[in-house]
């Protein structure tokens, strides 16, 4: 097992190995399931959906969801994934993973920046610790493989924090120009993907320190005049012709139908009370979760070191507001998870670890616990769904075992760095037992998909026009085409007694409506497939009936 630590520090010995080493890591944790994973509902495929009629229409400023505006977000990522598909070559109905591309290079840049970052506030070999842990992390595995804003986003604001740090570690030095550059760049990028989140965790942290030191002086080599000026200009163009198109309907529904809302209540069925965050981070910070716990005291005792001070500025304000809002989703708090596992990082450095007792060493010979039964419970859940042993992720999950094992057995003797050493090294073959061994191959989830395969091999005539009565998700648009419509079942059977290739989708809940509308226009209709199958956007079983004239 020496061998493997000795490689370890033979891959981290230099920069360029360095960033090497986390690139393939990184890809090693985010691609199994990158590309065979099914658009999920909700939020992927309307997302994907959007980008796509960009590139269908060719119109880059209005975002739309069919003929509805969709104006919760900024236009920054539609702008990503469609300059994503119009350079893979295949047009608006490249597969998904192409649409997933900027979340996977957002991710990756994630885990490059964190060791960017925390080279400024820890040794080395810490910063590398902080980035492989950041790449192994449960959180951010799940946003690369999602085509949305949280990992782009993510992105930007650890790059300022980045800056942020510098300045604050070397406040007396002169800093180039280039720090600037970085921060308003990141800045308007950030800003373009999701508004005033970038600006709320980054001026957080800048105001928390700036408090913390009574003075503002450290940010003059941000050159905040210009750099306003510049983020302004990278900004408004977009938004002045989105508020002329939309007659103002875009801030309306942006800033005070979705970012207001979701501050003054719950929206959407996300909401949840303060403290939310704290025990969502016991599954979702996986691999980091045991170091975090066991370095409180030393944080607290410490929190006066340069270093400490300003991750806690980083962390502690902004999770406090995203604990305040009422509407709560897992991601959100992504962009403070880098600077928690670079606080991880720094106590172990300094020997600040809670050690010497039974639940420690069970603590910490948890993390690499979670190797070995993690990717079980994913085969018991596609057991159930599918009604057979995912034998693919059996041979991960063994190739997987004496990774745990070691893993293990470090935390428990509280060898700390070793077992979180191995535990992102082999997160890779971790992701790859649970993604490709066992969740993208349950076909009870890719309704949409096996839908859209039943009308190609069930329908009589080629290329149908679609309505469908109630099941009504963003991914039957993206398998089936923007020209598919939504309607209730009396509208599906006047649609089906038209002239033309025509095919209508109707669920068990809305079958009986259907069919007495198509009894009252007189048709003869035929049913041509049932697919069964789980609709991921409300987590519910649901059955799909094709129907078409009887010819």
């Amino acid at each position: 097992m020496t061998l493997v630590f000795d490689a370890y520090r033979a891959a981290t010995s230099t920069h360029a190995r360095t960033v090497a080493l986390l690139c393939l890591l990184s890809l090693g944790c985010f691609l199994p399931g990158f590309f065979t994973l099914a658009p999920v509902d909700r939020d992927e495929a309307r997302f994907v959906q959007s980008t796509r009629q960009m590139v269908e229409t060719g119109d880059y400023i209005d975002i739309r969801f069919q003929d509805e505006t969709r104006y919760k977000k900024p236009v920054g990522i539609y702008w990503l994934q469609a300059a994503s598909v119009n350079l893979s070559g295949q047009g608006a109905h490249a597969p998904i993973w192409v649409y997933r591309i900027p979340s996977l290079l957002g991710a990756v840049a994630v885990v490059l920046l964190t060791y960017w970052t925390a080279l400024a506030l820890v040794s080395r070999e810490s910063a590398v610790l902080a980035a492989a842990l950041t790449a192994a992390l449960l959180l951010l595995g799940v946003e690369a493989r999602l085509a949305k804003t949280d990992a782009v986003l993510c992105a930007s604001i650890i790059a300022s924090i980045g800056v942020l740090a510098r300045l604050h570690m070397r406040e007396d030095e002169r800093h180039p120009f280039s720090l600037a550059a970085i921060f308003w760049i990141a800045g308007a990028a950030g800003i373009l993907v999701k508004g005033p989140i970038w600006l709320m965790v980054v001026g957080l942290t800048a105001a928390a320190r700036s408090l913390a030191a009574r003075s503002v002086s450290w940010l003059a080599p941000l050159r905040p005049v210009a750099g306003a000026a510049f983020l302004l200009a990278a900004v408004l163009p977009w938004l002045i012709a989105i508020m002329v198109i939309s007659d103002g309907a875009f801030l309306r529904q942006s800033v005070g139908h979705d970012m207001l809302g979701k501050v003054a209540s719950a929206q959407e069925s996300h909401g949840a009370p303060p403290g939310t965050y704290l025990g969502a981070f016991l599954i979702t910070a996986w691999p980091m979760i045991a170091p975090m716990l066991l370095a409180l005291g030393w944080i607290w005792r410490n929190r006066s070191l340069s270093a400490v001070m300003f991750l806690i500025c980083w962390i502690v304000p902004a999770w406090i507001v995203f604990e305040l809002v009422p509407t709560k989703l897992p991601h959100y708090v992504l962009p403070l998870y880098p600077g928690i596992a670079i606080l991880a990082a720094l106590a172990l450095e300094k020997g600040g670890l809670l050690t010497g007792r039974f639940w420690t060493r069970l603590l910490l010979a948890s993390g690499g616990a979670v190797l070995v039964y993690a990717p079980l419970i994913a085969f018991a859940l596609y057991a159930w769904f599918e009604g057979r042993v995912p034998a693919a992720g059996i041979v991960f999950w063994l190739l997987l075992l004496p990774a745990g094992v070691l893993a293990v057995r470090e935390g428990w003797r509280e060898n700390a760095a070793r077992a979180l050493i191995v535990t992102a090294l082999a997160a890779p073959l971790f992701y790859l037992s649970i993604y490709e061994g066992a969740l993208s191959r349950v076909t009870s989830v890719r309704l949409a998909e096996r839908v859209a395969d039943a009308i190609g091999q069930s329908v009589s005539c080629k290329h149908p026009t679609v309505m469908s009565a109630g099941y009504n998700e963003a991914s039957l648009l993206f398998e089936l085409g923007t020209g598919t419509a939504f309607g209730t079942p009396d509208e599906a059977a006047a649609f089906l007694g038209q002239p033309g290739c025509r095919v209508a989708l109707v669920t068990d809940a809305k079958r009986e409506a259907f069919l007495l509308g198509i009894g009252k226009i007189g048709v003869d209709v035929i049913e041509r497939a049932k697919v069964e199958g789980l609709n991921l956007g409300n987590a519910r079983p649901v059955s799909v009936h094709v129907y078409e004239i009887r010819s």
